[in-house]
């Protein structure tokens, strides 16, 4: 299912954290290892700084950081490939998985009391919604266990795409496997349909039963529907931790501005709010 990985090394020890998770994934699907480490450009005045070879010190840490991770995969007896760049991280990364025809990127999340306190990086968002690759992004400290699986899911084609991800993991892996619908429905809807209620809830039920029956129909083996109303990134994080999901999914909507920007949105508080991968399943694959 996933022929080649892209993964973006730094420095970090979250970064390291999230290829050791994902090196186990990819000696299960024999996948190739693609190892990024871009070095930041930098245009300013070194005097400034106060020391001019601190830009080579900056490219020594990435080198470092990428042989570090060629010794991960090397232990997982991965089939690998290492590249170094420089200039901004962003397009870098997009470029390479591009040229490379790469299936997956994987992201570290990093932890602290300052990042917990700010939105999604710029990058992380913008690859998200620009690459055609899935993006999977683990969290510092999180285990990536396919054990079980939350999928959200709604009227929309990148849940169809997320479902299909979905399933191929958990038919692989013997995932159990459980889709959340999240709807919200608005104190001021009364106004204008009093039915709303009942007809939110009664597409919520069609929804999770299409859902499930595809499911079933790829052999999915051990599947549970949950209904819950309130803001969707919210339900799905507090569900994610209530049945201690080890991989959260989402779909991504290329086509509808409206849906593509509520997706990224819901997309953004899922990632920022939870402690588990996230992985973004796109319809350029």
């Amino acid at each position: 299912m996933i022929t080649k990985m892209l993964v973006s090394i730094d420095s970090s020890a979250a970064s390291l954290h999230a290829l050791e998770e994902v090196s186990a994934l990819a000696r299960s699907e024999q996948s190739q290892l693609v190892l990024l480490s871009v070095v930041p450009s930098y245009d300013g005045d070194l005097r400034l700084m106060g020391k001019k070879d601190v830009l080579v010190e900056l490219k020594d840490s990435y080198i470092k950081a990428l042989v570090n991770a060629e010794n991960v995969a090397k232990a997982y007896n991965l089939n690998r490939k290492s590249v170094l760049q420089e200039g901004d991280p962003f397009s870098q990364i997009l470029n390479l998985a591009e040229n490379e025809n790469v299936d997956l990127i994987v992201v570290d999340k990093k932890s602290s009391t300052f990042m917990d306190l700010v939105p999604v990086s710029a990058i992380d968002t913008k690859m998200i919604s620009q690459s055609s690759a899935d993006i999977l992004v683990i969290p510092e400290d999180a285990p990536l266990n396919l054990d079980r699986i939350l999928l959200a899911y709604d009227a929309s084609e990148g849940a169809k795409v997320a479902l299909k991800r979905s399933i191929d993991l958990s038919v692989t892996y013997g995932s159990e496997l459980t889709i959340v619908t999240a709807f919200e429905v608005p104190l001021e809807g009364f106004n204008y349909e009093h039915n709303i209620w009942d007809k939110s809830y009664g597409d919520a039920m069609k929804l999770l039963d299409e859902a499930k029956k595809i499911a079933e129909e790829h052999g999915v083996r051990h599947i549970k529907t949950i209904k819950r109303h309130g803001k969707p990134s919210r339900e799905i994080c507090e569900l994610a931790r209530t049945i201690k999901a080890g991989l959260i999914i989402l779909g991504f909507n290329h086509k509808n501005v409206i849906k593509k920007y509520l997706t990224e949105n819901v997309m953004e508080q899922v990632i920022r709010n939870n402690s588990n991968p996230v992985w973004i399943a796109k319809s350029g694959r």
